[in-house]
This record gives C-alpha cells, structure tokens and sequence, in this order.
C-alpha cells in the first residue's frame, strides 16, 4: 500500500470527525442543541457528511495527481464548503426551542423575597411617595 491510501483509510475512518467539523461550521452553537435532542439521526447526518468530504477530496486529488498534502488541505476546503452550504439551509429549516415559561410568582413571594435579601425598606416606601437619597436623586 502507498502512503496516499493508507490516508485515505485513516480519513475515511475518522469521517465523523469531518462532518462533525462541518455541522458545527454550518449551525455553530446550535448544534448543541440538535445533539441533545435527536442525537441518533445528528450522528448519522455527520457521518455522511463526513464521508462526502473525504470521498469528494480523494475523488479531486486522484484526478488531479495530486500529493498527499494537498488531500489534507481539500478535506479542510470541503469542510468549509460544506459548512457554508449548511449554514444556507439551515436559516431556512432551523429548529427552535420554545422559550422555557416563566415562574409565575405572587406578591407575597416577591415581598418575602425582598424582606429576605435585606431590602424591606423598600416595601415600606411604596405608596407614591418619593423618598430623596443622600446624593439627593428621588427614589420611589
């Protein structure tokens, strides 16, 4: 075996890594979020992607006769295309988490939580009265 297929073998082995690369190029930090929630189906999607890089990369260093460097530097070339591809479609068909509901909480729970933090001086000046601090700003 040349030394130009046993990296071809080692980049085809380590795909996943290469399609990872473009996925996170492509949706950036929600990726993140993808992997949490369909973690199977990002995996197999990255594997693929990987694959393609590596085969599109060999397939353009065998017709093109080139040296083993630049196969690496088309794998990286690819990534960044394949990236930029993805992040075209991905504004398009972006999957988005509603925002987490907010903790519905009573007044008595707010004064309570006030009292606690030390600013119970600020319950009693309610009432639309303007207190003035020492610097002489008007507080309500």
């Amino acid at each position: 075996m040349s030394v130009i297929e046993i990296i071809y073998i080692i980049f085809l082995l380590g795909s996943l890594a290469f399609g990872l690369e473009a996925m996170f190029f492509g949706f950036g930090g929600k990726l993140l979020l993808y992997l949490r929630h369909r973690k199977g189906a990002m995996l197999l999607v990255a594997f693929g992607l990987g694959i393609t890089i590596v085969v599109l990369s060999a397939g353009a260093s065998i017709i093109f006769h080139l040296e083993p460097i630049y196969f690496v530097v088309l794998v990286l070339l690819f990534s960044f295309v394949v990236g930029g591809i993805i992040r075209a479609f991905s504004d398009k068909s972006a999957w988005r988490a509603p925002p987490p509901p907010l903790p519905e909480s009573t007044d008595e729970e707010i004064k309570t939580l006030l009292s606690a933090r030390g600013y119970g001086n600020l319950l009693e000046s309610s009432g639309g009265k303007r207190k003035k601090t020492e610097d002489g700003e008007n507080l309500r």
